[in-house]
């Protein structure tokens, strides 16, 4: 710098340095801002919560995906929801007088039958508080889970081409000889032509 050709090369490279990490540093702390803010609700809103998939217990405890997780919004979005924010979600949803209903859209689950029965608890709390909730139910198959998560709702819609695998949860085969010890009785005729 004493022959007045500029700043030292060296020292420049340590400027960029620093500011990029500090744009990096801002960048995260305005993503943590965001994240942390509560969304604004409205009278007169409608809840609208995408249900599907496995529904984790919890968040995942990774920090790079809680991130990406709290940059696309929380449970909105493409983001799975999961149980605890679900649970949290229509809790709230029963108590807060500005929410004024829930739409559910229900796409296929690989959900065990218990978080299936507590999100259906969940669902008949928030219709006892007297809000409608309606449910879509998407995909190309709705199976028991679905509809059964769906029937909590005061109103299912589903478009005609959607197939129901319904199977039923209890099958019995009987047999005559099962017939015979009730009491039943056998005829037995024959007929022939010509």
């Amino acid at each position: 710098m004493a022959d007045g050709s500029g700043p030292d090369p060296v020292r420049r490279k340590k400027r960029r340095r620093r500011l990029v990490w500090l744009v990096v540093l801002l960048g995260l702390v305005g993503l943590g801002y965001l994240a942390t803010r509560p969304p604004t609700i409205h009278p007169g809103t409608v809840l609208t919560l995408r249900i599907g998939g496995a529904l984790p217990e919890s968040a995942p405890d990774n920090p790079v995906q809680a991130l990406l997780r709290a940059a696309s919004g929380g449970g909105g979005g493409d983001a799975p929801l999961n149980l605890h924010d679900l649970r949290r979600v229509l809790q709230h949803a029963r108590r807060d007088g500005r929410i004024r209903g829930v739409a559910l859209e229900i796409s296929p689950l690989s959900a065990g039958w218990a978080k299936v029965e507590e999100v259906r608890d969940l669902i008949g709390a928030v219709r006892a508080a007297g809000k409608p909730v309606h449910a879509l139910l998407t995909g190309d198959f709705i199976q028991e889970k679905e509809y059964l998560l769906g029937a909590a709702a005061d109103r299912v819609v589903a478009s005609p081409e959607l197939g129901l695998l319904l199977n039923g949860l209890v099958a019995e085969v009987g047999s005559h000889e099962q017939l015979m010890a009730r009491g039943a009785s056998v005829a037995l005729s024959a007929r022939s032509e010509g």
